[in-house]
């Protein structure tokens, strides 16, 4: 019972108030053979607390945390290695963090090298000037992508000033934040209407709560996309998803008289591989942690019936269609169907060219997945769009190109509001707001 009563304890606890109970279990237990352990669990607390998230709970679901919280997290497992001499590879290590949070982390980081060599994936400027090697790869993305590159000339590109855009603020929206649920107490914060909208402050106090789940019960016409995964199944491609595949399908349908299913790769139609059933991959296994995924060698992974190989316009089947690019199959597309080649066009203008029109968007990252959920809402009626984090892991040249794209969006009438630490985005926007915790209560800047 007694067991059961601390694990009770222990799961409500956060990690500050427990640091100061372990402190007292320290005194009290004397064995040798807990020694370790209590210095791995006593290294875990005071590198969680230092790196701002004492705050947590022990029960607080991984799913709940926002993005900075769980990049800390997974900073602190890295931190707290007994092992030396490793390679460890760090994925953009500042991504979705605030200021004070990134000296922070990089504080460490530069500690971390004195006992292990670092690789890290990062645009910032912070560790190019500290980097001992630079190793650009460029010049494009995708399979036209890379390639070595003179890396001080890739920085200088990057550095090149980039034209800012003249802001005039819109009517004032007056969002009153004072919720108990999502714990908001103290601050009415001002919206531009009309124009690009920017909401900063430490990791974890309530910005994307704010425009994932707050906004929607203000606005009456309102729309969210992060990065998250696209919802679908496994025959989900890059097709589906900008909703040209069905345009493709009915222009070979019409090109040879067929009905549009004889073309089409969607399980249960003529034009599915029976092998795969339209996903280009064979799966073994059982178990999520012990599944072999293989190209389908019937379909060479496009998931088609390998009869359609024989039908071609202008020299290419569909089977050549799902291996090209979106830059390719635009330019296949401008003579042939007008309509395809222009969705494709915008999906190139937010940095989507690289892509192949059938890889699976399970294989997509976090930054591709939110630009082609930007794309599907170039149309949408929703009057205010909430973006969480549409330039993470973007150099400054990328960065630009997206900006053009939203202020594409605003100028067609929406208010955008933007999450988001790039601090290199900051001057594009016409309306900046920076909320503050002071003593739990909510404020902005």
């Amino acid at each position: 019972m007694r067991i059961i009563r601390y694990l009770r304890f222990f799961q409500k606890t956060q990690i500050s108030a427990y640091f100061l109970y372990f402190f007292q279990i320290r005194c009290i237990i004397k064995s040798a053979s807990l020694t370790f352990a209590l210095d791995a669990i006593d290294t875990f607390l005071q590198r969680a607390i230092d790196f701002n998230l004492g705050y947590l709970f022990f029960n607080r679901s991984i799913p709940t945390l926002s993005g900075g919280e769980l990049q800390r997290l997974r900073m602190v497992q890295v931190f707290n290695t007994q092992l030396t001499d490793l390679l460890i590879v760090l994925d953009e290590p500042l991504g979705g963090l605030s200021g004070k949070e990134r000296k922070k982390i990089y504080d460490s980081i530069i500690e971390l090298k004195e006992k292990h060599t670092l690789v890290i994936v990062d645009h910032s400027d912070i560790f190019v000037k500290s980097a001992r090697t630079i190793v650009a790869l460029g010049e494009k993305s995708g399979k036209n992508g890379g390639y070595l590159i003179d890396s001080q000339s890739y920085i200088k590109k990057q550095k090149a000033p980039m034209p800012k855009p003249e802001h005039t603020l819109g009517a004032p929206i007056r969002v009153a934040l004072n919720s108990k649920i999502y714990q908001y107490n103290g601050v009415d914060i001002e919206l531009s209407e009309g124009c690009l909208n920017l909401i900063t402050g430490a990791s974890g106090i309530g910005k994307s709560t704010l425009i994932r789940e707050y906004f929607p019960q203000f606005f009456e016409s309102y729309a969210y996309v992060n990065q998250r995964p696209i919802l679908g199944n496994k025959n989900s491609n890059v097709a589906t998803s900008l909703d040209i595949a069905t345009e493709i399908f009915n222009t070979f349908a019409k090109k040879f008289k067929k009905d549009k299913n004889y073309f089409s790769n969607n399980t249960g139609n003529e034009g599915c591989c029976s092998s795969c059933l339209g996903a280009g991959y064979i799966e073994y296994g059982r178990e999520k942690t012990s599944i072999l995924r293989l190209e389908c060698a019937d379909c060479a992974g496009t998931g088609f019936n390998k009869d359609l190989a024989k039908y071609k316009i202008n020299g290419k089947s569909i089977f050549d269609i799902w291996k090209m690019t979106v830059d390719e199959v635009a330019d296949f597309f401008k003579d042939i169907n007008p309509k395809i080649a222009t969705a494709l066009q915008d999906a190139s203008s937010i940095l989507l060219g690289h892509l192949l029109i059938g890889q699976p968007t399970s294989t997509l990252s976090g930054g591709e997945n939110i630009r082609i959920k930007l794309l599907k809402l170039r149309n949408s009626r929703s009057d205010v769009l909430g973006i969480d984090e549409p330039f993470k892991g973007l150099s400054l040249t990328e960065i630009h190109s997206v900006i053009n794209f939203l202020i594409g969006m605003v100028n067609k009438g929406k208010t955008i509001v933007v999450i988001d630490h790039n601090e290199e985005a900051f001057p594009y926007f016409a309306n900046h707001i920076e909320l503050i915790n002071k003593n739990g209560l909510l404020t902005d800047k």
